[in-house]
């Protein structure tokens, strides 16, 4: 298993006093069946600054001319976005990077998780069959993801509620998935009360957690296989240091390694048994 890595420049930060009603907006990013990396990603505040998110978004939204923003066009400088048109790479991501500030002004946690698909498949039958066989990496992406909210928000009477993108192929699984975690998993019982699935076209946070998972699914892409992408850039600027209290980004990403690992200690618990 690997450990979760703080992404940029805090090691360890304890959330501020805040509500103790949370709200977790978070989508995926990449098809395993189309793309060797999925990733499952979002942005975690209490009810009361994702209000205000909301506000400052959608403040963007109208001096660009957008009703929402979707990430995957919105990184192509070369078709339009709203009243900016097309554009050089450099000016698209200074663009972006208005969204990247709303995030790092009101969020306090960003989440990204990402899964070698090729990894994934080569964990044996034995341990697929513990985690549910399933036929993804998401919905241990998903667990994970769950998981790190409840270490997060660790405070006794904070209250985690999940919006997810809502998704025809993934959303009902997720849904058992939670129900399957807090059945087993005392602390997330108690503090993940909650999930709902939704269009982000209605949800600003939703269109953040949709950015994120994107650059997230480029990123893993860069770490997994080399591969380099236009827009790093704009996750550098995201991620770099900031006057405190900040927005913690935390990665976890799971290479072949990381899932014959995970392999090896499932199959070594069924012999325990």
């Amino acid at each position: 298993m690997s450990p979760v890595t703080p992404y940029g420049f805090i090691e360890s930060l304890d959330s501020e006093a805040i509500l103790a009603m949370i709200i977790g907006h978070f989508d995926e990013s990449g098809k395993h069946r189309d793309d060797p990396v999925i990733t499952f990603a979002g942005v975690a505040a209490s009810y009361a600054k994702v209000k205000l998110f909301d506000e400052d978004w959608e403040i963007i939204l109208r001096k660009y001319g957008l009703k929402s923003l979707h990430a995957v066009k919105a990184i192509r400088p070369s078709q339009a976005l709203g009243k900016l048109g097309v554009q050089t790479l450099s000016e698209r991501i200074e663009a972006l990077k208005s969204f990247v500030d709303c995030i790092n002004k009101h969020m306090e946690l960003v989440l990204m998780l990402a899964w070698d698909v090729a990894g994934f498949q080569e964990m044996s039958p034995t341990s697929l069959n513990k985690i549910g066989n399933p036929d993804t990496p998401h919905y241990i992406a998903f667990t994970r993801g769950m998981l790190k909210l409840v270490d997060y928000y660790h405070r006794q009477d904070d209250k985690v509620n999940l919006v997810c993108d809502d998704d025809e192929e993934t959303s009902e699984i997720c849904y058992y998935h939670y129900k399957a975690l807090r059945n087993v998993y005392r602390k997330a019982r108690k503090r993940v009360i909650s999930i709902t699935f939704a269009n982000d076209y209605h949800y600003p946070a939703l269109q953040a957690a949709d950015l994120v998972a994107l650059l997230c699914r480029l990123d893993a892409h860069r770490e997994f296989h080399g591969t380099p992408y236009d827009c790093e850039p704009l996750l550098t600027y995201a991620v770099q240091p900031r006057t405190l209290p900040s927005t913690q980004w935390l990665k976890q990403f799971s290479d072949r390694t990381v899932s014959q690992g995970l392999s090896d200690a499932l199959d070594k618990n069924n012999d325990d048994h």
